[in-house]
């Protein structure tokens, strides 16, 4: 009959715990992930802290303050830096439209015979489609579309600035009020469940963190050879490419690698486009294997409950749920056993 209780027990804290969890990723992430990110961010900044407050003196607003400052100029320099280029390629690209413009109709009429060549239609025709419906584009609406995407693009673009901003000034005071804080919790009532589920999402970050740094080489190495022995220019680059776009969940290496092969297959150039293809397969069964793996080892979970984790979280919360369904999981099995251990603390007593 206990062990019966203590199924009870652990399935009531159990439906409480992952409950809960869902509605604060549901429901508060949102509201506070400026200061998720703020902490996070400050987090990866303790090394350099650490740094200026032993080695130079500093206290730990300043050290806070310089660093921020010194990490804000750099990013701004970056910024700048870009957009100068930026500015500059679109400036001679406007000198250079004419000629532009010949190669790309050269470049679509190639493709238009490739494709009518293929499917065995009148030579001409699909490419005087594309100019009969090109001539039949209202422009007046498509102006209007254009002013209202730019609008919507300004507007996100202030969202994005404010949060970048409030991520900074939380992170100042997260580095600033570090000692203080760290007390506060430890001498909390909650302070020991607090630092112990902390204590294994940091540990699951870790694993994260290590998967897709492990991940990102071999997706380089894959995407290097494949791209090298299809004959692409400057492979190492797109490979460096590639392997970023593969570890950002809202992305993906199908973003770069399938539109290119189908242009490949278009004029036809099958072998670089199977190529590519493969290429593509490989860095998704390298992904869809060695994550669940690494971040199971890493983070005291098997392959199969960190797949079913991601699975659930991609259910659950989108794209992003991939990252924070495995979070999500070990929050809520950690605070499963915190409330199991306190209602045995409490029988206990009263026995």
């Amino acid at each position: 009959m206990h062990g019966y209780d203590d199924k009870k027990i652990t399935l009531i804290a159990g439906i409480i715990s992952y409950t809960a969890v869902y509605v604060i990723i549901r429901y508060g992430l949102p509201l506070f992930a400026p200061f998720v990110a703020a902490y996070i961010f400050a987090w990866s900044l303790r090394p350099v802290v650490n740094f200026c407050v032993v080695r130079l003196r500093m206290k730990n607003g300043s050290a806070a303050l310089v660093t921020l400052a010194v990490l804000s100029a750099v990013i701004i320099a970056i910024i700048c830096s870009v957009g100068i280029s930026t500015l500059s390629g679109l400036g001679k690209m406007a000198t250079v439209w004419s000629n532009c413009q010949k190669g790309i109709v050269k470049d679509i009429r190639q493709t238009c015979c490739y494709i009518e060549n293929g499917m065995g239609l009148k030579d001409g025709i699909l490419f005087e489609r594309l100019g009969d419906y090109a001539e039949n584009i209202d422009i007046t609406h498509l102006t209007s579309k254009i002013m209202c995407g730019s609008v919507s693009a300004a507007v996100r673009s202030a969202q994005w600035l404010v949060f970048i901003i409030v991520v900074f000034i939380a992170a100042f005071y997260f580095i600033k009020d570090k000692n203080e804080m760290d007390e506060k919790r430890a001498s909390s009532m909650f302070g020991m469940e607090i630092n112990r589920i902390i204590g294994s999402i940091y540990t699951t970050g870790i694993a994260y963190l290590k998967a897709q740094m492990v991940i990102m080489v071999i997706t380089f190495i894959v995407c290097f050879i494949g791209f090298y022995f299809a004959g692409i220019k400057y492979a190492a680059i797109y490979a460096g490419i590639v392997s970023v776009l593969d570890a950002l969940p809202l992305l993906g290496t199908g973003l770069l690698i399938l539109p290119v092969a189908a242009i490949y297959a278009l004029k036809g150039r099958f072998v670089t486009a199977i190529i590519m293809t493969v290429v593509f397969a490989l860095c998704y069964c390298i992904r869809e294997i060695l994550e669940p793996k690494i971040m199971g080892k890493n983070a005291g979970l098997s392959p199969v409950i960190t797949m079913v984790a991601m699975y659930a979280g991609y259910k659950l919360f989108g794209l992003l749920g991939v990252i924070t369904g495995p979070f999500a999981y070990i929050a809520a099995r950690e605070f499963t056993d915190i409330l199991v251990d306190a209602y045995n603390k409490n029988i206990t007593r009263k026995v």
